[in-house]
């Protein structure tokens, strides 16, 4: 976004404003967002709190740092903003899938669960196994994991936040 101000000869406060997000702003799943989003209250306190000003005429600006005299020293100031999964349960399709296979002889010898989520170092895997042995009542090292295999499963949806520990661990304890 900084790059993008510097090319338009923008600042890069007033880029932002001028794309803020607001209640009923269409997000990228298509759907309006919600009431209460304060994206723009935001900005401008925070602009406003790090010595920005707004002139009604050529919008948002910030007077230049002044530099030490030790050339090897530089002051700068920066401005940065953004959000995160807004729009999840706002009419994006919320699904998750999974299935568990019991095997075994008169005892349950191993279980196999499909799951498709992604790990991306929240512990989505391990959790996945977890719920799949209480919900057998076997120990962990009785359940075998598939989760990365597209021939094998169908969509546990979006990997962001806890939302895979609840949506694909409901989907393997067979609650959904």
């Amino acid at each position: 976004m900084n790059r993008l101000a510097l090319a338009l000869n923008m600042d890069p406060v007033e880029l932002r404003m001028r794309n803020i997000i607001h209640e009923g702003s269409i997000a990228s799943v298509g759907t309006p967002f919600p009431k209460g989003v304060s994206m723009l209250q935001v900005v401008e306190r925070c602009a406003t709190e790090s010595v920005w000003s707004r002139d009604k005429t050529i919008g948002w600006q910030h007077p230049s740092t002044q530099q030490p005299s030790n050339p090897s020293l530089r002051r700068g100031v920066g401005f940065a903003c953004g959000f995160k999964n807004v729009g999840y349960s706002f009419g994006f399709p919320e699904q998750s899938w999974a299935t568990v296979e019991i095997h075994g002889n008169g005892e349950i010898e191993q279980v196999v669960v499909r799951a498709a989520g992604a790990d991306v170092g929240q512990g989505a895997h391990t959790v996945f196994v977890q719920m799949a042995a209480e919900a057998t009542g076997v120990p962990i090292d009785k359940v075998r994991l598939i989760g990365h295999d597209t021939a094998e499963t169908n969509t546990s949806g979006s990997a962001s936040a806890s939302r895979l520990t609840f949506m694909a661990g409901n989907a393997i304890k067979g609650r959904g």
